[in-house]
Parts: structure tokens; C-alpha cells; sequence
């Protein structure tokens, strides 16, 4: 990657980690949207992204709601610090 290209990949993620420990703080997609000031399929689209990045699955979800897998969890505890 280009450097312009890096940092834009850099801030990119920052922003999906960022929305994944909302999600997680609040435990709900849509009051993470509201917080944010997104919409709650840009939200759920970033948490995605997160996972295809980093490979693993952070989040099990159902039609109503969703729990931390291990992974998710570990990566919930390094992103907080971060």
C-alpha cells in the first residue's frame, strides 16, 4: 500500500473498532447507531468489515440479538485499552 493509502486503511479500522466496542458497550446495534450518529446498517456493514479484516468472527448473532464469541471478547479487552 501507498502511504496515503495505509493511513486511510488506519483510520478506516480505528473507525470499525471504534463502532464494534459501542456495539459491545451498549450491547445493541441500533443504540450504537444512534450514539455514533449512523445508521444502523452502516454500523452492522463495519462490524463486518472488522471481522472479514481481522478473520474471526467477533460477534454470534440472531434476528434479536447477539453475543461476544471468545475472539470477540479478547478483542473487546485490547480495543478498550487502545
Amino acid at each position: 500500500y501507498s502511504p496515503v493509502r495505509r493511513a486511510i486503511l488506519v483510520s478506516e479500522i480505528a473507525g470499525w473498532m471504534k463502532t464494534f466496542v459501542t456495539v459491545s458497550d451498549l450491547e445493541s446495534f441500533s443504540k450504537a447507531a444512534s450514539v455514533l450518529g449512523l445508521t444502523q446498517s452502516t454500523v452492522s456493514r463495519q462490524v463486518t468489515a472488522l471481522e472479514k479484516h481481522l478473520g474471526v468472527s467477533l460477534l454470534k448473532r440472531t434476528t434479536r440479538s447477539f453475543a461476544l464469541t471468545l475472539e470477540g471478547l479478547s478483542f473487546y479487552e485490547s480495543a478498550q485499552r487502545a
